[in-house]
């Protein structure tokens, strides 16, 4: 009898631990698309597009022309 007291006990446990993980985890994304931001990024002007300007002209038209050339042999395209 207590064995099975104890077992109940645990099960009511697990029972309240995984209700509570779940509301919590509900109330947390009540409202997210209202706080969410309004960022604009560029669009996008070729394969490469570094807006950060971290890469050299050189770079930047060595990348096109590596990633058009992909693109057109293998129909693939790298987003990263």
């Amino acid at each position: 009898m207590r064995r099975s007291f104890i077992q109940f006990l645990i099960l009511i446990f697990f029972i309240f631990l995984f209700h509570s993980c779940l509301t919590s985890h509900q109330s947390n994304n009540i409202g997210s698309s209202t706080n969410t931001l309004n960022i604009k990024f560029p669009a996008a002007q070729g394969y490469v597009n570094d807006f950060a300007n971290i890469l050299s002209d050189e770079e930047e038209l060595y990348l096109d022309n590596k990633l058009k050339d992909f693109d057109h042999m293998t129909t693939n395209q790298i987003y990263g």
